[in-house]
């Protein structure tokens, strides 16, 4: 949605500080504030920074409005698009990413059901090798990280999305101390997708819970693991966004008799959860 005004409040108040002292700077920025928002809002303490401060009247942003607010939003740069993609009748595209959990099948939801038609409306949609009745995707049933990564370089340069959202992590077993190579695998598919298309951004979920036990009672562990990694991706400045699958998702009411897939309940949450992570770049809901 674009947003007709924008307003830009920049305040320096350095006259009582000793010269060698840096200034304190008081940066707001708003949508809709002023006659766009209409008479009847008062900000009265605004107002008064807006008085004893510097209120640039003529402050313009980027065309791209939502890649705007996502950097303001986030500790990273957001490489801009090609011009050829700036028309706003471009429909952003999403990559579902994962195994049978994104695939979903014949008695098996998927978040991607409930997802499609929320991300539709702001314009997104989801593309990959495969297909359903709910979207496209590359959701690989019984496929582990080792195999995302080795089907990720020619897979998303056919399918080169904006948004990579990528749930792996199951079909190990515990015994075999995967945590570490689910790890390798997750930061390799990142690095792939970025050299790829820099400016996409990746979504990586913290793994849902499962109760068939012990196969996926490393599962907590890997989330964990999950956290420190994205941080650490993030801080080498790759476009990367940790999305917490686990918190909140039950699996003795979230998933299906096998214990590790979601029922309809688990989906939605799923895709609320998704949802949720990437309003930041979708605008105003």
């Amino acid at each position: 949605m674009k947003l007709p005004f924008n307003l830009l409040v920049f305040l320096v108040s350095c006259s009582l500080l000793p010269a060698k002292q840096p200034p304190n700077i008081l940066l707001a920025v708003a949508d809709d504030w002023g006659p766009n928002a209409g008479e009847w809002v008062k900000t009265p303490h605004f107002d008064r920074v807006t008085e004893q401060g510097l209120l640039f009247t003529r402050a313009y942003m980027s065309g791209e409005e939502i890649e705007t607010r996502w950097v303001n939003q986030s500790d990273f740069e957001i490489n801009p698009p090609p011009a050829s993609n700036c028309a706003a009748d471009k429909q952003r595209t999403v990559l579902a990413l994962g195994d049978s959990i994104t695939a979903g099948g014949k008695g098996y939801p998927t978040y991607r059901q409930f997802l499609a038609s929320e991300l539709a409306k702001e314009g997104l949609s989801f593309i990959g090798p495969r297909h359903d009745a709910y979207s496209a995707h590359a959701g690989f049933g019984g496929r582990s990280s080792s195999d995302l990564l080795k089907k990720i370089d020619e897979l998303y340069r056919e399918y080169p999305a904006d948004f990579v959202l990528l749930h792996s992590g199951h079909n190990h077993f515990t015994k075999d101390q995967p945590v570490p190579q689910i790890l390798k695998d997750t930061e390799a598919i990142v690095s792939t997708i970025h050299n790829i298309n820099p400016a996409a951004l990746i979504l990586i979920a913290q793994a849902i819970p499962a109760g068939k036990l012990p196969k996926y009672s490393y599962i907590p562990e890997l989330n964990r693991e999950l956290g420190g990694l994205v941080a650490r991706l993030k801080q080498a400045g790759l476009p990367v966004v940790l999305v917490d699958q686990a918190e909140g998702f039950d699996w003795p009411t979230d998933t299906l008799a096998d214990k590790v897939h979601p029922n309809a309940t688990g989906a939605q949450k799923m895709a609320k959860r998704w949802l949720t992570a990437l309003e930041p770049m979708l605008g105003s809901r």
